[in-house]
């Protein structure tokens, strides 16, 4: 027995036989010219072919994935539309080289390309361009995805899974994932948790240690693998993936309970949502309201900037579902780790101290004044916040505000509907800000403490860095001091004061910031029913903190 640890991205326990699954062609031999014409004409062919099963292959994700995740398949359909990509291929094989040969080096142009940003996001989606190779170059050679006729129970290991692998799977077979590469953005892992399957990845080189038919356990919320569990492990997780399946069940039957402690305080518990479409899940798992929209996921699978009426039906569409349920949409926090190619930024040594958050706004207002048009907008369908992130100076919040008061004075130039009196939030993430927190209380409506970044700056820990994870640490006395000292501000001049981020639905964490006197919490959808029923067992004096609370999805420090 060998226990593995890596990234757990999609939750569950799964107990089954291992298939191992590897790109098979990837080392064959390309056939020998005839002649340019002929592997011009199989180059052509096996374009159309991939084009064809792409949009078959969209029209099947799509029933699984939110509209924005399912934009996936739209990257390569790009891809093989791209005159420039076609014109580089062809170029090769007039100067001699074989289909396979040709399309494999412009591809790993891209994919080169690609993993020499410093954004995790982007280094993931260099494996759409190895989807793309795959795709096109098994056309070439007549090769079919052998993951189509997986016909047993098999927890897949593989070294990566493209999209189109993981949209193959017949989710009724396939008891989890484990990957040796892979982040929490990758396509493995988003489509995972579209599917329900349990799946663990970045274990290095766990597939080349394993062989068909070994057995394997996955606790995703534990991020373990364990290879040839004894008699006794294999019993144990038996009965644990049974509690699982059970605590599931019950804690889905409590969303729409309040979230009040056995001592009677009311505690509010909202969602933080990416996308438009997850606001469904939102309302699904019980959410009192929007916390927290980040809408620079709206720029993401993409190759040029939102407009206006788009965001404008993106906004309006959530304040539409939550039917009255207030909505904080923060504007765009670009940066850090979430950078875009198509905006053109400047690479930064450090970024995480950079040009991001409320800074890039400023530093890019027509940007911002589009954003914020398309936001006031959709205040006119139901209670709407603007929430500024990354804040580090006063000067910034009114700079802010003026260019607000422009875009309001625009609008009703235009005669356009909207609420003259949203209210105005800043994001506490800053260490500075936190400690001055009095100087913005004639600036701001309302607070909101960003955990993960406070965390990540107080102390100085880079909260995507595994080298130093154990640095990390989201109760660490100096930032439940800060926590504090922000609450105690924002009660003294009655300001509504949130707390978003990983921390909001930690077993340890929320004991401890109820006692701080924190009454609204912001997290992941999937979290909100057991958090509520966690509440629900808690006096504030501490003499019943329950120990049968687990940490739901949390938000991969987004």
């Amino acid at each position: 027995m060998k226990v593995y640890k890596g990234i757990g991205v999609s939750p569950g326990i799964a107990i089954g036989k291992v298939y191992v699954y590897s790109h098979k062609y990837v080392n064959a031999r390309p056939e020998k010219i005839s002649s340019v014409k002929a592997e011009l004409k199989k180059f052509e062919a096996a374009l159309k072919t991939s084009k064809r099963q792409i949009k078959k292959l969209s029209a099947k994700i799509s029933r699984h994935l939110k509209k924005e995740d399912s934009k996936i398949i739209a990257i390569q359909m790009h891809f093989l539309e791209d005159e420039v990509f076609v014109e580089k291929v062809t170029r090769a094989i007039n100067g001699g080289k074989s289909a396979v040969e040709s399309v494999r080096e412009v591809l790993q142009e891209y994919e080169e390309m690609l993993l020499k940003s410093e954004d995790e996001y982007f280094k993931d989606r260099s494996l759409d361009i190895k989807d793309v190779g795959y795709r096109i170059i098994s056309n070439i050679l007549g090769i079919k995805n052998e993951l189509e006729f997986i016909d047993k129970d098999v927890i897949l290991v593989a070294n990566d899974l493209t999209p189109s692998d993981t949209a193959l799977l017949d989710k009724s077979k396939v008891l989890g994932i484990v990957t040796d590469s892979g982040g929490l953005t990758s396509h493995t892992a988003i489509l995972a948790r579209a599917l329900g399957i349990p799946a663990i990845i970045g274990l290095k080189d766990f597939s080349l240690n394993v062989r068909e038919g070994d057995e394997v356990i996955i606790d995703s919320e534990n991020a373990t693998v364990i290879l040839n569990p004894d008699d006794t492990t294999k019993a144990y997780y038996l009965g644990k993936k049974q509690e699982y399946e059970d605590r599931k069940k019950e804690i889905l039957a409590l969303k729409d309970i309040k979230a009040i402690t056995r001592d009677g305080v009311s505690v509010t518990i909202d969602a933080n949502i990416g996308a438009p479409e997850e606001v469904t899940k939102a309302i699904e798992y019980g959410a009192e309201g929007i916390g927290l929209f980040r809408t620079e996921f709206l720029y993401i699978n993409r190759f040029e900037l939102p407009s206006e009426e788009e965001q404008f039906e993106a906004y309006s569409y959530v304040v539409k579902a939550m039917k009255g349920k207030p909505v904080v949409i923060r504007t765009f926090d670009i940066g850090g780790d979430k950078d875009f190619p198509y905006l053109g930024l400047k690479k930064e040594s450090n970024p995480y101290l950079g040009m991001r958050g409320l800074r890039f706004s400023l530093a890019n207002i027509p940007m911002f004044i589009t954003q914020l048009k398309a936001i006031l907008r959709a205040s006119a369908y139901g209670p709407v916040s603007i929430l500024f992130p990354m804040v580090s100076d006063v000067k910034e919040v009114i700079k802010s505000k003026d260019i607000l008061q422009q875009v309001k004075d625009e609008l009703i130039q235009e005669r356009r509907d909207f609420d003259k009196d949203v209210k105005i939030g800043i994001m506490i993430e800053v260490p500075s800000t936190a400690l001055t927190v009095e100087n913005f209380i004639g600036i701001a409506d309302f607070f909101s403490i960003g955990t993960n970044d406070l965390t990540q700056y107080t102390l100085a820990v880079d909260r995507s860095n595994e080298n130093v994870a154990d640095y990390y640490i989201p109760l660490h006395p100096s930032v439940i001091k800060l926590i504090g000292m922000v609450q105690e501000v924002a009660k003294k001049n009655g300001k509504k004061l949130s707390l978003c981020g990983e921390l909001a639905a930690f077993k340890e964490g929320i004991p401890v910031l109820l006692k701080q006197g924190i009454r609204v919490y912001s997290m992941s959808p999937a979290s909100i029913p057991e958090v509520k029923k966690y509440i629900r067992e808690i006096t504030l004096e501490g003499k019943n903190i329950p120990d049968g609370f687990h940490q739901g999805e949390v938000d991969g420090g987004l």
